[in-house]
């Protein structure tokens, strides 16, 4: 039997579907496809990967299927964004902090030096 240290790296070692690194903390972006998710042993699995995840500072943020398909622009982007915003913006390797802004007059990411 895997001890607890050794079940936790497993857990964290498991791929995730997009990693968005942070200057306050890591992101972790999770796709729940409707087949993957109807299936109780998969979605207890995904529970024990994001308590993992969370006790070790990483913030987890799931969307179903119908919110990437018809709420991409209204919910899920926004709500990415704003978990960004939250956490201090992207972190680029020692880089400034990026800030992302979706504001409609503006549709374009924000440049290293661009002001926001």
């Amino acid at each position: 039997m895997p001890q607890r240290g050794e079940v936790l790296v497993a857990i964290l070692n498991d791929e995730r579907d997009f990693a968005i690194h942070c200057a306050k903390a890591n992101v972790d972006v999770e796709i729940d496809s409707d087949t993957w998710h109807a299936n109780p042993e998969k979605a207890a699995e995904d529970n024990l990967r994001d308590n993992a995840l969370e006790a070790n500072g990483w913030k987890v943020l799931r969307f179903t299927t119908h919110q990437i398909m018809e709420q991409m622009s209204g919910y899920t982007i926004p709500t990415v964004v704003k978990t960004i915003k939250t956490l201090g913006g992207v972190n680029e390797g020692g880089v400034i902090p990026r800030q992302i802004d979706i504001d409609p007059d503006r549709p374009y990411q924000l440049g290293l030096f661009d002001d926001f």
